[in-house]
């Protein structure tokens, strides 16, 4: 009887401890803006190889700009994205599985330190959270916290099969486009979402992006410290 007593408690006090059990943890949100990048140069066939993805924001929009190399550089493509907490997706002009030019979606997953997942054609990414050795950042951007809004200018240099440039007026303005260097001399003309043109013509070095910037006939000097994006 009294045995039967006590293992009628145990019984009681297990099942007490399953209903008070912790619930299962909530993935950890990872940061899902930036450079993620495994391009690199073939020491030896001087060729060079690979994928770079830059993911940012514009407004109520998630973009990325997408390069791959296969041999040499290829042409820069930009396109919108949908992330849903760490998973995200996108389409982009690729080749279908049987090698024909064709749209392709991406479904990955971004983690602390990468981003992995797959082309509808079958291919696959796993790439770490880095900044090619082509890509330059000029920015005074900060976050405002205060008021919920990203303030300032970030300048973003990219090198593919030619120059280009992603200029980004906080999260209201976001152009990308071809930019001309030559040395240390960058320029670029360019028009913004509403059909207006801007131009830039100046100096890029290690440390800083300084020059004129050109609006609605209005000429105002930049300096742009050299510095990790903001979105990165």
């Amino acid at each position: 009887m009294r045995r039967h007593f006590l293992m009628g408690l145990l019984a009681s006090a297990f099942s007490v401890c399953a209903g008070l059990a912790a619930p299962p943890k909530k993935p950890v949100q990872a940061k899902t803006s930036g450079a993620f990048s495994d391009i690199s140069l073939s020491r030896e066939t001087g060729d060079v190889g690979g994928t770079t993805l830059f993911f940012f924001n514009n407004g109520d929009a998630d973009y990325v700009i997408i390069i791959k190399a296969e041999g040499e550089m290829k042409s820069p493509q930009i396109s919108r994205t949908q992330i849903d907490g760490n998973n995200v997706q996108f389409v982009t002009q690729g080749l279908d599985k049987n090698l024909n030019p064709a749209m392709v979606q991406f479904r990955g997953t971004f983690s602390s330190g990468k981003l992995s997942g797959r082309f509808s054609n079958g291919a696959s990414l796993d790439l770490p959270r880095k900044n090619p050795p082509f890509m330059a950042t000029y920015s005074d951007m900060v976050e405002d916290r205060a008021r919920g809004k990203v303030v300032g200018m970030e300048i973003i240099t990219f090198l593919a099969d030619k120059p280009y440039v992603l200029v980004l007026l906080g999260r209201r303005n976001m152009v990308f486009g071809e930019a001309r260097e030559q040395g240390d001399s960058l320029q670029f003309d360019l028009r913004n979402p509403d059909g207006t043109q801007f131009s830039f013509k100046g100096k890029a070095t290690r440390t800083s992006l300084s020059g004129t910037f050109i609006q609605d006939g209005y000429a105002s000097p930049i300096k742009l410290p050299a510095k990790k994006s903001i979105w990165q």
